[in-house]
């Protein structure tokens, strides 16, 4: 029998095509998978010593010696700083005693790596020695700024009243210091929920040990290959941050764009996992 010149060539092409890769099959993103971030996303946080610091550093401006020193600077999720300071010292005869609130901000871009820093004190107090006493009071400033490599520098302003000596100003510029633990972790535990929907879990660790707790939601095209996941806070310390992923693809890792805003920082910047 004659075979049609179409049909025989249609035979001939059919193994060819069937060995022919095309386009990639689609890739679920389900899985486990860990992003590790720094430089310019750095995340930057009080860290433990930070009030020894501090009380040391008041000491040495007033040239004597702290008796008591309780310092405390808390940062929320949205990069608001709040916080208290109550402190007393003696140089020679000299006492004096301040408490009052701190109130400042925490603000970063992932864009240019540059964290604006800036809080100040309201305190009230006594100053006195061993026969008079006067009520003074202050107020103290800082603001400058935090590089990606976590390089700080600024500027402290501060003034010093009392009902008798009136008022005295002062000007100084910060020592620079590098600070640790800039870096952070977001942990990815993705589930395929079927139809298209995803779920799961997910984790920032942050460089100074505390951590963030998600959930993830998402969908996922098996035509175009691509998903997207929301991750929202589940413990009330980091309510307010948010993480999303869009363009997400898998091949031997997990790649994608991810947006973020999380104590204070922000970004958006192209991910990669790391190896499996």
């Amino acid at each position: 029998m004659i075979r049609p010149r179409a049909a025989l060539a249609a035979m001939a092409l059919a193994p060819l095509l069937l060995a022919t890769p095309g386009v990639a099959s689609a890739a679920n993103p389900a899985g486990s998978y860990e992003i590790d971030l720094g430089g310019n996303q750095s995340i930057w946080l009080a860290v433990e010593d930070s009030e020894e610091e501090f009380c040391e550093g008041f000491a040495e401006g007033f040239g004597g010696s702290v008796q008591a020193c309780d310092f405390a600077l808390l940062l929320d999720a949205k990069g608001k700083l709040t916080g208290s300071l109550d402190v007393s010292a003696v140089n020679g005869n000299l006492s004096v005693v301040l408490a009052g609130p701190i109130k400042g901000s925490l603000k970063g871009d992932g864009s240019t790596g540059l964290s604006d820093l800036s809080f100040s004190f309201k305190l009230s107090g006594v100053v006195g020695n061993t026969s008079a006493t006067t009520d003074v009071s202050a107020r103290v400033s800082f603001a400058g700024e935090i590089n990606g490599a976590g390089r700080s520098s600024g500027q402290w302003n501060s003034q010093f009243c009392s009902k008798t000596g009136g008022c005295l100003s002062e000007v100084d510029t910060a020592t620079p210091e590098t600070l640790a633990g800039g870096g952070w972790t977001l942990v990815l535990e993705i589930s395929d929920l079927g139809g298209g929907k995803l779920g799961g879990n997910a984790a920032a660790e942050l460089g100074d040990g505390s951590r963030c707790a998600y959930t993830i939601s998402g969908k996922y095209s098996d035509t175009k290959d691509v998903a997207s996941l929301k991750l929202s806070a589940t413990n009330a310390t980091c309510a307010g941050t948010s993480i999303s992923l869009k363009d997400v693809r898998v091949a031997s890792r997990l790649m994608a764009q991810m947006k973020y805003k999380i104590f204070g920082q922000r970004g958006d910047t192209a991910v990669e996992s790391l190896d499996p």
